[in-house]
């Protein structure tokens, strides 16, 4: 069950995952599985502030990387039972 505690489980996928991003996640997150091409973690109780910083913290790792072609997917888990999900494609290749 879900503990009466909101969380959220993210989804960052690529074509490569910078090497940092993971040091970088393990400030907001727990549960952090990694491979070549996905970074997966669980945040709780997840403020829209702390989830705006999750989200630049991504972007900016991504960017000093010349990432430009990767997806953030996270789900809301409520209290209740409940998810709702987001996806914030980031695709900055004009080709």
């Amino acid at each position: 069950m879900h503990n009466g505690r909101y969380f959220f489980v993210w989804h960052i996928r690529a074509k490569q995952i910078p090497t940092n991003l993971e040091i970088e996640i393990s400030y907001y997150g727990s549960e952090i599985t990694t491979d070549d091409t996905t970074i997966e973690f669980k945040t709780h109780d997840t403020s829209e502030r702390e989830k705006q910083g999750i989200i630049d913290t991504i972007h900016s790792s991504m960017k000093d990387h010349g990432i430009t072609d990767y997806s953030i997917y996270a789900t809301e888990y409520m209290p209740t039972g409940d998810s709702y999900s987001f996806d914030s494609k980031k695709d900055q290749d004009p080709t």
